[in-house]
């Protein structure tokens, strides 16, 4: 899940207009949306390497945290200003967050 949402970061950064305008105008929207993005693809290799730590953990949730707020503002603006042209790409972050809490209760009662 860390890659689908972290190539969803890059590919409507390469693709979309609004995303590139946003990003090259507003640092504060910049560094959440392209931090998810890197963060989200270290996460996502780690894990598929079979490495967990309490140190990749907190990078999986920080890189979800700014995802799901990097996509909530943009499908705000999608149906704020724009009238419905941003889909809800925050979706793949909340599911994202519901796996990992599920995986941490797996592996909680293992122990």
């Amino acid at each position: 899940m860390h890659v689908t949402g972290s190539a969803y970061l890059l590919i409507s950064l390469i693709f979309n207009p609004l995303v590139q305008f946003l990003v090259l105008t507003e640092i504060i929207y910049s560094i959440p949306y392209i931090a998810s993005a890197l963060l989200g693809l270290y996460a996502g290799y780690e894990f598929y390497m079979g490495k967990i730590s309490k140190y990749l953990k907190m990078i999986s949730v920080l890189a979800i945290v700014l995802g799901l707020a990097s996509t909530i503002f943009l499908f705000w603006i999608g149906l704020e200003i724009l009238r419905g042209i941003i889909g809800p790409a925050w979706v793949i972050f909340l599911i994202n967050a519901w796996m990992l809490l599920k995986e941490r209760a797996r592996l909680s009662a293992k122990v």
